[in-house]
């Protein structure tokens, strides 16, 4: 609240919090309310969102800037799932419009949700893996966008954890985040 960051609030209980801190500081807490549509972790269910949003905008310090769940399998080849998921959210935004409630932007997609359902883009995209070059899928093989080679013995990679003998070319991937090759990984690699 006190660096004017948006929050994301998985409950009332959770959004009391923040407004009450809020009201310490003379400012108003902007959040975005997760719903859990099939993630099973944390959120508002969906059948509760209407009453939930409702007590949050009751809130004095609070603003509801924003609505959002999470796909754990979009990057899966069954689609059914995450297709459902994203019909109970646009269910759930649905009744928060006919009410009445304003409910700042619509989110839902994350790596997997932008590459392989357009239709979840909402008004915004969360797109996590990707922005580092990596691809959701740890099966999809990596893509090569450069080589470079080295003339001379020399530490390269994260941690400068590999040393490359002279005239070695190293290939530059796409991978080496979350699901994928660890960034800190020991010893060098080989090609097959």
């Amino acid at each position: 609240v006190r660096y004017g960051l948006t929050a994301a609030v998985a409950s009332y209980e959770s959004a009391d919090v923040l407004s009450e801190s809020a009201a310490l500081l003379g400012r108003k807490a902007k959040v975005h309310i997760k719903v859990d549509t099939g993630m099973g972790r944390i959120g508002v269910r969906p059948e509760e969102t209407i009453e939930v949003v409702k007590a949050l905008r009751s809130l004095p310090n609070l603003e509801l800037a924003g609505v959002f769940t999470h796909f754990p399998s979009a990057d899966e080849a069954d689609r059914t799932f995450t297709t459902a998921q994203i019909g109970l959210f646009r269910k759930t935004l649905d009744g928060l419009k006919r009410q009445g409630i304003p409910i700042g932007i619509a989110h839902a997609s994350n790596s997997g949700g932008v590459l392989a359902y357009p239709e979840a883009d909402f008004d915004a995209v969360r797109p996590g893996i990707m922005v580092y070059g990596s691809l959701p899928d740890p099966t999809t093989p990596a893509t090569v966008p450069t080589t470079t080679t080295a003339r001379t013995p020399q530490a390269a990679g994260p941690g400068r954890a590999s040393m490359t003998s002279s005239h070695t070319t190293a290939a530059i991937t796409t991978c080496g985040n979350f699901m994928s090759t660890p960034a800190r990984r020991s010893g060098p690699f080989r090609s097959g």
